[in-house]
């Protein structure tokens, strides 16, 4: 009786399992049955004993219990270990084997050390290749983002394959290459060997490889069912019993190409890997099979004319046509969502610039410039010509221009024409007469008034060249006199007149700029409305593309429910039960139950791959930037920091990249159903002293072999000494050149001398 735990990672829980199956009314061990039967059968190449299977499981309904075990969750199912790797003719390795130390959980790391150009790539390629073949090679340049022409793989590998071949073994005429690789598994020991051969060219044909497993202390060949073809069903116990092609690069892999990996394709890539670590790719083939299953057999109902090959026929394409739509209806849900969101986004973006200014206020603006423009104007030509009158009287300074005055004043009073009259002796006595006439004649008054007239007739004179400015009248030198004391005055409406055009240059610059400010917002109001306006088009085809789906939906579902009614009659008129499936019926019903419910499981598994992720990376990382990494249900990786914005697209250095690949890597590796090792080449790549340390001490306190594939530089001195008690075995590459060729790498016991990192 088959155990459904046998098919699923110890991750999953099984309560959700079984509520997921209850949900979709899916018995749980038909599913454990159908899973049993694909995998005795997967990989032989040929898949009519897989049909046969389900020919007689989808016979009759199972129910009960009676077909498989549920049980309890158990702990994970085992370590899986590498026990020994050979090489022969393959690249640097003429003939070397290296027999690697039981796992011990306390001392779990293995070292290997080898300069640069020694081996150790071709070491870590060595077993990649050795157990994935050409498969290998694609997987690669899929895994680090590599473009390859699919039409030309084949040929790539079989150069690659050449290009690997011992190039001394190749001069001495010898005509294979092999690597061997022993494991200890759950089920015992597995050696995987692979051999490849070539002419005398040193070229290998296209059938020059072959795979064989061994099994068991005494090494006993894996016999293959006689109906199924042998590589094929070796390459699926690989996968089975260790890991499948896609799951190796999270386990073998090359530290400093990590960086590469995480930022290509890296969403497809965890999307596969979580469905392999949680067990779920086999309800991804299960479905698979059960649809081809389905097809095969409504062909060959429909050779021998059955009566009800054409209703199930009907019946499948129907069901296709269905998942298609279904499918589109989703796609069209998502990309209906994203564009609402860019839409609701120019909404509101819109609306802020509106809040912003207004046609009323633009236009006042645009007044206000030409009003200030023509002042200013004015205020400029009337400070201009307060400056010609101002300025050069301000420049000749006040001392020079007092003594102007002082001189204008004495020409003043040299050229007053009265002066003749005070020594007119005559003009004297009629002057006191015409004082004595009137009554005020006294001795006093006679004697004031003559004083003041001779001092008034002293020192005047009537000549004009006795004058300080000759050339200027007495009204110019009024004139000259006036402007003069109105200096001080000008000087002072001057000043003003100066602050009052800056003041009206900086409110036309704050004009413009306000102008200007206004112009930008109407470009991008322009803009947003233009945003809003494709959105909204891009909405409503979105609307009625998904109204059209849902219907076309709606009538396939009815047509399904027409062909499936029309079933259930035939069975009923042969006297069978109506509504009991037959099985090509059943088939395509267990497909869309068993991927209803991956589909409900897989959010779990995503939400642990983020925890797991998340913890690992908190242990690794020094910057402590990131607080929470989340992987979604179709793979997509984001990494939040404590302000919660996505900084995955941030420009991170290639160290840091490096980290959060091995944080990923590992949280993967803990979660997969079955601990395999881990096989790093250049583990502390290019991180610096405090990733280094925060890695060594990860790596080392697992209870996971771990091989460390390290250059002098690398792992050694105070890093060596950091992890020397975890160490459970140390090897180092030698190599010896030769006078031609590419020379040859043997494996020994040891490491490099220690010298300060």
């Amino acid at each position: 009786m088959p155990d459904i735990n046998d098919f699923v990672s110890s991750s999953i829980d099984l309560a959700e399992l079984v509520a997921a199956c209850e949900n979709y009314h899916l018995p749980i061990e038909k599913l454990a049955m159908l899973l049993d039967a694909r995998r005795r059968f997967e990989g032989s190449g040929n898949r009519r004993p897989l049909f046969n299977a389900f020919d007689t499981l989808l016979a009759d309904e199972v129910g009960g219990q009676d077909g498989a075990r549920v049980t309890e969750r158990l702990p994970a199912k085992g370590l899986v270990s590498l026990r020994q790797v050979s090489l022969r003719n393959w690249k640097v390795f003429g003939n070397t084997t290296i027999n690697l130390p039981g796992l011990d959980p306390s001392r779990p790391v293995i070292l290997i050390g080898g300069k640069n150009g020694y081996g150790k790539t071709s070491l870590l390629e060595g077993i990649l290749f050795c157990l994935f073949g050409k498969s290998a090679l694609s997987e690669r340049s899929h895994f680090l983002g590599e473009s390859s022409a699919v039409g030309t793989r084949g040929s790539a590998y079989r150069q690659f394959i050449q290009n690997s071949f011992h190039q001394p073994a190749k001069n001495r005429g010898e005509t294979s290459a092999a690597v061997r690789t022993e494991w200890e598994t759950p089920e015992g020991i597995l050696v995987v060997e692979r051999r490849w051969y070539f002419n005398e060219a040193g070229a290998m044909e296209e059938d020059g490889e072959t795979l064989t497993l061994y099994v068991g202390e005494d090494g006993n060949i894996l016999p293959a069912p006689h109906d199924v073809d042998t590589t094929e069903f070796y390459q699926a116990e690989v996968d089975r019993r260790l890991m499948t092609v896609g799951a190796a690069f999270f386990f073998l892999f090359d530290a400093e190409q990590t960086s590469t990996f995480s930022e290509r394709n890296l969403d497809e890539q965890v999307l596969a890997i979580t469905e392999s670590a949680f067990g779920l790719w086999r309800f991804r083939a299960i479905v698979d099979d059960l649809r081809s299953y389905s097809r095969d057999r409504a062909r060959r109902q429909d050779k021998v004319g059955d009566d009800h090959s054409k209703i199930v026929s009907d019946l499948l394409s129907a069901r296709n046509v269905r998942r298609g739509v279904a499918e589109e209806i989703e796609s069209l849900g998502m990309a209906l969502e994203t564009t609402r969101e860019k839409r609701d986004a120019s909404l509101a973006r819109l609306m802020s610039l509106q809040n912003g200014g207004t046609y009323e206020s633009m236009h006042e603006l645009l007044e206000q410039r030409q009003s200030l423009a023509l002042e200013h104007t004015r205020a400029v030509h009337a400070f201009a010509g307060l400056a010609a009158t101002t300025l050069p009287v301000a420049l000749v300074g006040k001392k020079l221009r007092d003594t102007v005055m002082t001189m204008l004043n004495a020409d003043d009073l040299g050229d007053d024409a009265t002066g003749g009259v005070f020594q007119n002796d005559a003009a004297l006595r009629r002057l006191l007469d015409a004082i004595e006439q009137l009554g005020g004649d006294t001795q006093s008054t006679r004697e004031d008034v003559s004083t003041a007239w001779n001092a008034l007739s002293k020192g005047v004179s009537t000549q004009s060249d006795a004058l300080q400015f000759p050339h200027l009248t007495a009204v110019l030198r009024k004139s000259v006199t006036d402007r003069l004391r109105r200096h001080e005055d000008e000087r002072v409406v001057l000043a003003e007149a100066g602050e009052y055009v800056s003041s009206l240059a900086a409110a036309m610059r704050d004009t413009e700029a306000a102008i200007d400010e206004g112009n930008r917002r109407d470009d991008a109001i322009r803009g947003a409305q233009g945003v809003i306006a494709v959105a909204q088009s891009e909405v409503e085809q979105l609307e009625r593309s998904l109204s059209n789906a849902t219907e076309k939906l709606t009538s396939i579902e009815a047509e399904i429910d027409r062909l499936t009614a029309t079933l259930d009659g035939a069975d009923a008129a042969e006297g069978g039960i109506p509504g009991q499936r037959r099985p090509l019926d059943q088939a395509l019903n267990l497909a869309d139950k068993i991927e209803l419910v991956t589909n409900e499981l897989l959010p779990g598994c995503f939400e642990k791959i983020s925890e797991k992720v998340t913890e690992i990376y908190g242990v690794l990382a020094h910057k402590g930037t990131i607080a929470r990494i989340v992987v979604a249900s179709d793979g997509h990786v984001s990494l939040f920091d404590h302000a919660g914005q996505d900084v995955r697209s941030l420009d991170r250095s290639a160290g840091e990249r490096q980290i959060f690949a091995m944080a990923l890597i590992a949280a993967v590796g803990q979660l997969s159903a079955v601990q395999l090792p881990s096989i790093v080449d250049t583990p502390l790549g290019r991180l610096d002293s405090d990733h280094r340390e925060r890695l060594l001490r990860y790596f080392s306190t697992r209870a996971v072999q771990t091989i460390l594939l390290s250059q002098p530089e690398e792992i050694n001195g105070r890093y060596l000494e950091m992890i020397r008690n975890k160490i459970g075995g140390s090897f180092i590459l030698d190599h010896r050149s030769q006078a031609a060729g590419i020379g040859n790498s043997v494996a020994k016991s040891g490491y490099f001398d220690e010298a300060a990192a």
